[in-house]
Formats: C-alpha cells, structure tokens, sequence
C-alpha cells in the first residue's frame, strides 16, 4: 500500500510505499514523517491562517480521503451512515470541491505509471521487496520531469483508481469538525453566488437575444428604406434625363 501527498501541480510532496495492505490508513499516516512534521516538530503546516470572507479563520490544511481521522490539518468528506440521509447544501458544495482535490491523486499516479509501465505490471514474488523503492524513485523522477516542463500528452494519462477503503468509525476532532464546517458554509455561499452571477449572464444573453432581432429588422428596413428612396430619386433623374433628351430629340427634328 502507497501513501502520497500531492500539490495542486501533480507533484509528490511525501511519499510512503511498501505498507502492507492490511494496514490501516490512519496507522500509516501516524507512522509518516508527514505526521510527525505536523502533529510533533511543527516543521509542517504552520504558515498563516486564512481569513474567509465571512470572518472565519482557517488553518493550512491538506485533503484526505474518508478513511482518515478528521483532524483540523487533515480535512476529510462528509459521509453518511445511513444513505437515505441527504447532504445539506455546504456539505454537497465541500465534498463536490473535495472530489476534484482528491482527483489530482489519482491523475498523479496515472502519469507515474504511464511513464514506468513496470508498476502496472505482476512483480515476481521474489522481486517484491524492492518495489517500494521503484515506486518512490518513479515518484521522486515524475516530480524532475514536471520540473522540466516534460509533461505526458493527456490522450496517455490514465486515472489510477484508489482501492476502496472503510470510511473511518472513530470520533472526530471537534476543531476539525469546526474548520470543516466553516469551509463548507464559504464554498455554499461561493457557489451560490456564482451560480447567481451565471444566472445574470444568462438573462443577460437572453435579453440580446430577443432585443437584437428587432433592432437589426429596424435597421435592416431603415437600410431598405434608405435604398428605396435612392432608386426612387435614381429613377427621376433617369426620367428629367430622358424629358430633356426627348426635348432635344424634338428640336433637332424641327
């Protein structure tokens, strides 16, 4: 079993491989530098606070998938016991925005192994032990690569789907609770007011779409008006020029 993080970019910011697969999730992560870093030096996490938009204040934090502990740095998806039970309208906004983070995981570890096909392959048993270390090494040279600008056309990355793992049953932490329930108000309130900002762009396109119609028939028979009266004043002068002309006809016979 494999343990990352990983940036908004697709890099590996820590990485943890060769856990057996019986091991649980949150047993890995308390064993990781990346938890001690946070939780024990403090080396990890500890820039400023960010302030939402409703007064709040938030730590840094990183995503983790539902069968980790919530912790006020670890912030995991609301998830319901009972399936019958609807998500209310922050909870949906946090787990839709949850989803896309936790996507880069998983988009991160289709282009490791597009690149080195050997980790989709069977490993012979007697090989195994070493696979750990070729999966950090392929790691570690995914993030040069991406340091290099040497990135993998999309039509060859694949999605590496993570193996579906128990939602955590523990207790959650109460500041963690907090934060995410902060964070999910400001991501509903967000999204309203982009979907209400869509909605004006919308009536607005609509608008233009029934006002121009008239406008441009108005100008286009304006415009027909305007030629009408050319070819009417066109074809008088053609008639004062054919008078004058039947006029000088007449007198050069006389």
């Amino acid at each position: 079993m494999v343990q990352a993080l990983v940036d908004s970019e697709g890099r590996f910011l820590d990485v943890s491989a060769g856990w057996p697969s019986t091991t649980e999730p949150i047993t890995i992560l308390r064993q990781t530098k990346l938890f001690s870093g946070v939780e024990e030096s403090r080396e990890l996490l500890n820039g400023p606070s960010y302030e939402l938009s409703d007064g709040n204040s938030i730590p840094q934090y990183i995503l983790g998938d539902s069968c980790f502990l919530l912790l006020p740095w670890l912030l995991t998806p609301f998830i319901r016991s009972n399936k019958e039970d609807s998500f209310s309208s922050s909870e949906r906004a946090f787990n839709s925005a949850h989803s896309q983070g936790m996507g880069l995981v998983g988009t991160a570890f289709g282009r490791v192994c597009a690149r080195w096909l050997l980790l989709s392959r069977r490993w012979k048993e007697e090989c195994i032990e070493f696979l750990p270390f070729v999966i950090v090494a392929g790691c570690l040279l995914h993030n040069f690569l991406i340091k290099c600008s040497e990135l993998l056309p999309e039509e060859n990355v694949g999605y590496s789907k993570e193996p579906e793992l128990r939602a955590f049953k523990g207790k959650a932490n109460e500041n963690g609770l907090r934060i995410r329930d902060a964070l999910a108000f400001h991501l509903s309130r967000v999204s309203l007011r982009r979907e209400f900002d869509e909605m004006l762009s919308l009536l607005d396109t609509i608008q233009n779409v029934l006002i121009s119609p008239s406008s441009c028939d108005r100008r286009s028979g304006e415009s027909k008006l305007r030629n009408h009266g050319e070819r009417r004043r066109g074809i008088k002068a053609d008639l004062v020029r054919n008078g004058k002309r039947r006029q000088e006809i007449k007198a050069d016979l006389a």
